[in-house]
């Protein structure tokens, strides 16, 4: 995803409906090593300020 040509103020990512980062254009990495396997970041905790912030956001309900 990084190599997107998109504007350089401009962030993308995929998430999937677990919660689970598939891909973002942030040099973050989006998994950890966990004795040689690969475990995927939950978008939540995230250490981008806009995806962590993002996910968080619930937006009002009309009761």
């Amino acid at each position: 995803m990084r190599q997107l040509k998109i504007s350089p103020s401009a962030k993308i990512w995929i998430v999937e409906r677990n919660g689970l980062l598939v891909a973002a254009s942030s040099d973050e990495k989006f998994y950890t090593m966990k004795n040689g396997e690969a475990q995927r970041l939950a978008a939540i905790d995230s250490k981008d300020a806009t995806i962590k912030q993002t996910l968080a956001y619930e937006p009002m309900k009309n009761d």
